[in-house]
Formats: C-alpha cells, sequence, structure tokens
C-alpha cells in the first residue's frame, strides 16, 4: 500500500461516472477486510438460475439496460441520412466515376520513353521470364526497354478514321 496516494482528475472522473450508473451497487455489501468462511458477495447458491426448466421462474425480471447513446431521436436522424442522402450520394459518384472511365478508356496511350532511371531492376522478377510484373497488362504496362508489347487498339482507329 503507497503512503501517498496520487489523484488523477481523469481517474476521479471514471469512478464518478461509474457511481452514477452503478456499477458499485455489487459491492456495497461486501467488505474485503472481513475474511468470513464463505464469502456473501459469490452468487453460488443463487436460486435464480439463468436457463429455468420450469416457465415460472422465481426471478424478477431484469430491469432493462440503460443505453444514454441509444436516442430515437439520433437513431431516426442517422438512419434518414445514411437512406436518403449517403446511399444516393454514393450511387451517384459512381455513375460519375463509371461515365469517366469509359471516357479514358477510349483516348489514345502515351508513347513509351525508355528513361532508364524510371525503371530500374537491380534483380529479376521471381516469376515467369523476370521484365514482366506479376499483374502485367500487355496493354497498358511497358516492358522496358523494348516498350508495350502489343499496339494501341485506340490509336489505331483514330488513324483508320482519319
Amino acid at each position: 500500500m503507497p503512503l501517498i496516494r496520487v489523484w488523477r482528475a481523469a481517474g476521479l472522473r471514471s469512478v464518478t461516472l461509474r457511481r452514477m450508473f452503478g456499477m458499485f451497487d455489487k459491492s456495497r455489501d461486501c467488505d474485503s477486510r472481513d475474511a468470513p468462511e464463505k464469502d456473501p458477495c459469490l452468487l453460488d447458491d443463487d436460486p435464480c438460475d439463468p436457463c429455468p426448466s420450469s416457465t415460472s421462474s422465481p426471478c424478477p425480471p431484469e430491469p432493462p439496460t440503460y443505453h444514454p447513446h441509444a436516442d430515437p431521436c439520433k437513431f431516426a436522424l442517422w438512419r434518414t441520412l445514411s437512406l436518403y442522402v449517403a446511399l444516393p450520394l454514393v450511387v451517384i459518384m459512381s455513375a460519375v466515376t463509371y461515365i469517366r472511365q469509359r471516357e479514358k478508356a477510349k483516348e489514345p496511350r502515351e508513347p513509351y520513353l525508355n528513361l532508364p532511371y524510371m525503371c530500374r531492376r537491380t534483380k529479376p522478377f521471381p516469376w515467369g521470364d523476370g521484365n514482366h510484373t506479376l499483374f502485367h497488362n500487355p496493354l497498358k504496362n511497358p516492358v522496358p526497354p523494348h516498350g508495350y508489347e502489343v499496339e494501341d487498339p485506340n490509336e489505331a482507329s483514330k488513324k483508320i478514321g482519319n
């Protein structure tokens, strides 16, 4: 047992909140300094079985648990915001992103520039021929120092159309 006890404001606040919500109620009748043969705080001989076999229980019903954050008005507000604001925004932004990606896919890709400092490989990849990345896309990913493996289909269609 320390001779000097330092009290912090946060510790006092938590003790006060525990007393407000009745967290110390079970231990009021129990004194840890007394050492009786049988501890009155233990509920081994409690006649109230959590799963009674008979339909009529000798135990009184437990009071409903109070949740201070479970305000029905707040629940209705957040449900309304989720259904009528957030969900339509997700659908609208998904449609906008899809349309932009389709337009971007029609544009020709940038030409490959062989810049040695951009694709420096000190040792080969442990798969394939060692020069292709794990998720290699021959249309989008160039292979240094040669460039793209496949011609750009969008650029070819532009040449044919002109």
